[in-house]
């Protein structure tokens, strides 16, 4: 196991506040699948993919690759919910776990012997069920968000009662964002957070400052090459909200417009579906939130003649150099890189 990925899990694993658990514990039955052999759907169990990133999953019916290239585990209903298992495989720290437990020169995969030593972070059971279930309704809404868009397309003489029902439902995410942008700010920064003062002033000389916007792209590439972010611009390494009134724009759409030429200028357009931003307001301020998901092959940042390959270590966003990035894209991304 490298010690890049041992640190990445030590850094992440912070953040859950929970101790770890062996699968071993557990579990009441690991078993290999076979070469065309459909698995016996045993209940309680789930499905992890020993070779990639590909999702773990908790239904014999939803596997997309063959059998033989998953691993059966049957957990014990008393100890843990299969669908927060499964969940937890394919969160970041999961993924580094899944990392950390491949094995193999040619094609790196997880084996039963290093399975069975493998840690893993659970909260109490209805705690496991209660996040199962907020997910499911989080990924509902957006689900449920789409038919707007469908009837402004088909019927825009009914744009006023949409754009009604639309203002209704920004005004209530804003008041969530709220609480969101709070509980980060008393989290505090790590793996996947990240506080900038401003996006181009240099609060020492009250000067513009081209340093300040590589900062906040280079936290943003560094996201994406890794498993994912927020950032917050507006707000102190201290956990003050200054909001971005700070970067003295004329206004919030002149603000906008210069973050968006930054991301236009600086990071390929293939990679722009993975960054969604937007502001909101806390504490009398105007903030804004980055949010990064993890990119599907490596991401560079172009910036003052140079292009650059940053990924997040810890809480920390790292340049990756030399035989470092090419080692680092087969790790992270497999061939997609080559």
């Amino acid at each position: 196991m490298g010690s890049e990925i041992l640190d990445e899990i030590k850094a992440i694993e912070k953040k859950y506040n929970l101790s770890p658990v062996k699968l071993l514990d557990i579990s009441k039955e690991i078993n290999l699948g076979v070469y065309n052999k459909e698995f016996k759907d045993i209940p309680n169990s789930i499905y992890l993919p020993l070779i990639g990133r590909s999702e773990a999953i908790c239904l014999v019916k939803d596997l997309k690759l063959k059998s033989q290239n998953y691993i059966q585990i049957v957990l014990n209903p008393e100890k843990a919910y299969p669908g927060f298992v499964a969940y937890f495989f394919n969160t970041s720290l999961g993924l580094k776990i899944r990392d950390s437990l491949l094995s193999g020169k040619f094609i790196p995969r997880i084996t039963k012997s290093t399975l069975i030593k493998a840690e893993i972070y659970l909260p109490e059971l209805k705690i496991q069920k209660e996040i199962v279930k907020v997910n499911k309704d989080i990924k509902e809404l957006y689900s449920q968000l789409k038919p707007f868009e469908t009837e402004l397309k088909t019927s825009p003489e009914k744009v006023f009662e949409i754009g009604a029902k639309v203002e209704e439902i920004k005004e209530k995410v804003r008041l969530v964002n709220e609480d969101i942008v709070a509980n980060l700010i008393a989290r505090g920064e790590g793996p996947d957070v990240e506080f900038k003062a401003t996006l181009k002033k240099n609060l020492r000389t009250e000067n513009p400052d081209s340093k300040m916007e590589l900062e906040v792209l280079k936290t943003i590439v560094g996201f994406l090459n890794s498993e994912g972010g927020i950032l917050l611009i507006g707000v102190t390494d201290e956990k003050e909200i200054i909001g971005i009134e700070k970067d003295c724009f004329p206004n919030e759409d002149k603000f906008m417009l210069h973050f968006e030429n930054l991301l236009k200028n600086c990071i390929d357009i293939s990679f722009r579906r993975f960054i969604n931003y937007n502001l909101v307001s806390s504490k009398g301020k105007r903030v804004m939130i980055v949010n990064c998901d993890s990119s599907d092959s490596l991401v560079f940042l172009k910036f003052d003649g140079k292009e650059q390959a940053y990924a997040r270590l810890g809480p920390s966003t790292e340049l990756l150099e030399g035989k470092r990035v090419l080692e680092y894209a087969k790790r992270r991304f497999g061939n997609k890189n080559s």
